[in-house]
């Protein structure tokens, strides 16, 4: 087996049964565009392989290359399969066919990146299939009270559906903590079509400054505090709040109120 590098977060999945609980969760169609982000020693690819005529594994690694085209050097010959050796943090998403599908076993170190990623460019996958650590699953599905940055970007842009847990011992080597299969469907309407999204997810992001200290503390070092405060005021939000408690349709008003003047 190809040993696993501890600095690229790799951990190989080799169970079938979570394997193809992460493939059914992504319910591909033959023509579908699919990218794979991570591919490792192709497991998970062999699969994907099985329901897609167009795939695209994105590899960082350039030790496992040799292997990956030897293993699929028919499916790279037919065109069925191309290999990219590259990060995925500056990969172009507006360069592949509108509508894909995503799908990875990503390191957790990339999951938060990832998803930002994904929420902000132009060319949103269909859905993404992602299998992340379980603790950041359940953050991606908070509710107001415990809202992070992460789940404000996700829920603004896709409907989010908890899947299959896979648990630790499962990979080579095991991690310290379980993962989660995580469904990220695109809404088939935007949530709100007056606010460019990359201007509001930076607003949004300057309230996070300092998530622990109370929302009002960080817009202050922005915008005028009597705007705020009358802001605030005409939207019945306790000034009190914190980053945190607030729900998208707040945020989406308070962000008209303080920037459209």
């Amino acid at each position: 087996m190809i040993e696993a590098k501890k600095n690229l977060g790799q951990h190989w999945l080799n169970d079938q049964d979570s394997l193809d609980a992460i493939v059914e969760a992504a319910d591909i169609k033959a023509d579908q565009f699919v990218i794979e982000i991570g591919p490792g020693t192709g497991n998970l690819t062999q699969k994907l392989l099985q329901k897609t005529n167009q795939l695209l594994a994105i590899e960082i690694d350039e030790s496992l290359l040799k292997y990956l085209r030897n293993r699929f050097q028919k499916e790279i010959g037919t065109g069925q399969l191309k290999i990219d050796n590259s990060d995925i943090r500056s990969f172009d998403f507006t360069k592949v066919p509108a509508d894909y599908k995503l799908v990875a076993n990503i390191p957790y170190y990339l999951t938060s990146y990832l998803i930002r990623l994904i929420s902000e460019t132009d060319n949103q996958p269909a859905a993404a299939v992602l299998l992340i650590q379980k603790e950041v699953a359940e953050r991606l599905t908070e509710k107001p009270g415990k809202m992070s940055m992460l789940a404000i970007a996700a829920q603004l842009n896709f409907d989010i559906y908890k899947k299959d847990i896979v648990e630790a011992y499962l990979f080579e080597p095991a991690p310290k903590v379980d993962s989660q299969i995580v469904v990220l469907v695109g809404k088939n309407k935007k949530m709100f079509d007056d606010v460019d999204y990359s201007d509001f997810l930076k607003f949004i992001g300057r309230a996070f400054v300092m998530k622990r200290k109370k929302l009002t503390n960080n817009l202050y070092r922005f915008f005028n505090k009597s705007l705020v405060l009358e802001s605030l005021s005409k939207l019945s939000i306790n000034p009190d709040v914190r980053p945190q408690d607030l729900n998208l349709v707040q945020w989406h008003d308070l962000f008209l109120k303080l920037t459209k003047k």
